[in-house]
């Protein structure tokens, strides 16, 4: 398809309205009452014209999703920098937490265990549900 520019320029404010609120929507429905359009305008519009303007929403949603992205990568290395700089901080829970965050970023964080106890500290009751028949279980 042409050039998402050109496309959204030669449409009228109304659709403009659709497209960003379809970009931002599950449903066409949603949408349309967020761009506050009333459904007859949509629906008046013949199938072809309808498959359109979702089709550019689409494209509308894509662009915005890439530029976002492209925005948040070329800062990777700048941010990467900015917490090994936390690590030349005078303050001691400066340089713990860099130190933490950069770790935990190209190690993976450590695994956290947790016991889950029933109440008063003892075992949990299972509940098997089997067909209509409920058998209950005690976990010891």
């Amino acid at each position: 398809m042409e050039d998402l520019r050109a496309i959204l320029e030669t449409l009228d404010y109304r659709d403009l309205a659709y497209i960003e609120a379809r970009s931002n929507s599950f449903t066409v429905t949603e949408a349309l009452r967020s761009a506050k359009i009333n459904k007859a305008y949509y629906y008046d519009k013949p199938q072809t014209e309808r498959d359109r303007l979702d089709e550019i929403a689409l494209m509308y949603k894509r662009d915005v999703m890439l530029r976002a992205n492209i925005i948040l990568d070329n800062a990777v290395v700048q941010a990467a920098e900015v917490k090994a700089a936390g690590l030349k901080s005078r303050d001691e829970r400066v340089k713990q937490s860099a130190s933490t965050e950069i770790l935990d970023r190209r190690l993976g964080k450590p695994v956290t265990k947790a016991e889950i106890t029933g109440k008063d500290g003892g075992a949990i009751p299972i509940e098997i549900f089997d067909q209509a028949v409920k058998k209950v279980y005690d976990s010891d």
